[in-house]
């Protein structure tokens, strides 16, 4: 993911109810947003342990569980359905002819580097998922 991209994601996320951050009433600093955000991905992209991602993170085990529990969430409850979507039927052959044309693999309908095919615009969603 790009920092452009990651980016983009942060900044449709603040305003879910699941991660709102509390009043600060003593204790441990919060952790940031971008910082929960890092984390989820970083457990997504590599075959780590959760004791590997807080240690690396500087946060307990339990931070991580709960603060990726409640961003999977949101990545799936939320962002999912507003920014990635499959092609409609009328454009799927288009999207597996530009594949096979850019990247010489037949019948492939996407790919997994939606990060530099996505759209962030307001009111637009994904058309296509190409690598």
């Amino acid at each position: 993911m790009t920092r452009g991209t990651f980016e983009r994601v942060l900044e449709r996320i603040p305003t879910d109810d699941q991660l709102c951050r509390r009043i600060a009433t003593g204790g441990r600093e919060q952790v940031p947003l971008d910082k929960d955000l890092l984390m989820t991905l970083w457990y997504l992209g590599n075959l780590k342990t959760v004791n590997s991602i807080a240690g690396r993170f500087n946060v307990s085990k339990s931070t991580f569980l709960d603060h990726n529990r409640r961003m999977l969430t949101v990545l799936c409850d939320s962002l999912l359905k507003t920014v990635i979507c499959w092609p409609s039927n009328n454009d799927k052959q288009t999207v597996i002819d530009e594949f096979q044309n850019k990247k010489g693999f037949p019948g492939v309908l996407g790919g997994n580097r939606w990060d530099a095919h996505t759209n962030f615009g307001t009111n637009e969603k994904v058309s296509r998922l190409l690598q």
